[in-house]
């Protein structure tokens, strides 16, 4: 088994790989359906989603379990939910720095289930991205 640190939805984030059955559990990542939802850190957050990447190309993953939304054992559609985070990210990352409202209300509705929860989620997103990414504190 090994074990790696995945910080950026929560500080104490943890990806593990059984390598004798070929799973890997995402914890807070990887959904099929959630966009991300960061309560520790963005710059962390993209951090380990490269790192899902590497341990998908790295590893013989035949099954990927999230802790939320079904599990999966086409790798490509891990590959689809690496880069559907990573460009979701990237895209609000570009906005929050623009200070794009219009993309900024775009992104939010990206998410599968809009409801108050997504909404929640979203702000604290830009709050943080803002925080680490511009001097609009």
């Amino acid at each position: 088994m090994h074990f790696y640190l995945a910080p950026g939805h929560s500080a104490d984030g943890l990806f593990t790989v059984i390598d004798s059955i070929g799973v890997f559990v995402a914890g807070d990542y990887l959904s099929d359906f959630e966009l991300p939802f960061i309560y520790d850190s963005a710059k962390a957050y993209k951090r380990t989603i490269e790192l899902a990447s590497r341990i998908i190309g790295e590893h013989r993953i035949s099954l990927l379990i999230p802790g939320h939304g079904q599990a999966t054992d086409d790798v490509a559609e891990m590959k689809r939910r690496v880069h559907l985070s990573a460009d979701h990210l990237e895209r609000l990352t570009q906005a929050v720095i623009a200070n794009d409202e219009a993309t900024l209300s775009t992104l939010e509705k990206e998410h599968a289930f809009f409801s108050p929860t997504t909404q929640e989620s979203h702000q604290e997103n830009v709050r943080i991205i803002r925080l680490e990414y511009t001097d609009n504190r």
